[in-house]
């Protein structure tokens, strides 16, 4: 199994996000701040904080 992180910065206009259940299986919007809070392995946390999304 593969898991691909995508990040986007993005500005919400409107409408709900959602999966396509087909290439998507899940798709939520998460602020900066809650980033450092979600549930993630040590490789996702390391990909963040090269991004400069969290320093924890």
């Amino acid at each position: 199994m593969s898991v691909v992180n995508i990040v986007f910065d993005a500005r919400i206009v409107g409408g709900s996000p959602g999966a396509d259940n087909v290439e998507t299986s899940e798709l939520a919007w998460f602020s900066a701040a809650e980033i450092p809070k979600l549930p993630m392995n040590d490789f996702t946390t390391f990909k963040f904080k090269s991004l400069g999304l969290f320093d924890a």
